[in-house]
């Protein structure tokens, strides 16, 4: 009887273990890669999965990888995985991973280099008044990955650190109109358009613009 039963025991474990099995991962293809991602596909097949993905780093031959990307949960089949928020120019490593209990296995290790992100191009297009305490500049930006775009302006002209900044928000447009208020009467300002991506900031040309008078108050 106690022989039967260590044999049963034997067999419901190597039941367990067969069913609980990576079959095989196969080595990544990158596709698609930009400034900021890439698509990347792979192939698990096994039993027992839990979870399943891909995981990269910004050093080779790294036994827990930094991020983890994780798939929907198939034991067979390939995937599909889009990687976003990545850093220009720079050297990722990755490689898939399936997840069988507590024990994670990995398949071959690859690398791929993300472009390069250029400055983007910003011009001064126009400034005009509006009336005396009000301005518009119109601005163009171009470029990849831009952030934010804006004006700033001052009182002299020349200003690396200008006094006055608005900003707004990139929509993929490529004109951007600023209302500028609340400046002086008869006073000459100086307005730059920007933009900027994660590579940096660049200012269009510097335009200036003096105020009109304050109107006289009409006579009765």
């Amino acid at each position: 009887m106690r022989t039967l039963r260590i044999l049963c025991v034997l067999i419901t474990l190597l039941s367990s273990a067969l069913q609980a099995q990576i079959h095989e991962i196969t080595q990544l293809i990158i596709t698609d890669v930009s400034y900021d991602g890439a698509k990347i596909r792979g192939h698990i097949n096994g039993e027992g999965i839990s979870e399943r993905g891909v995981c990269f780093s910004l050093k080779k031959n790294q036994k827990e990888a930094n991020t983890h990307v994780s798939i929907e949960c198939k034991p067979f089949g390939g995937f599909t995985s889009e990687i976003e928020d990545l850093e220009p120019n720079t050297t990722y490593y990755i490689k898939s991973y399936a997840q069988i209990k507590d024990k994670k296995y990995y398949g071959k290790e690859r690398k791929f280099t993300t472009s390069h992100l250029k400055v983007p191009i910003a011009k001064t297009n126009s400034v005009s008044k509006i009336n005396n305490t009000c301005a518009s500049v119109l601005g163009i930006a171009i470029g990849e990955g831009i952030l934010e775009c804006g004006i700033c302006y001052s009182r002299e002209a020349g200003q690396q650190d200008p006094e006055n900044w608005i900003s707004g928000k990139y929509e993929s447009s490529i004109v951007y109109r600023f209302l500028v208020e609340d400046l002086e009467p008869e006073t000459s300002y100086y307005f730059r358009f920007y933009a900027s991506n994660k590579a940096g900031k660049s200012f269009g040309q510097e335009i200036s613009l003096t105020t009109p008078a304050q109107p006289k108050p009409s006579q009765q």
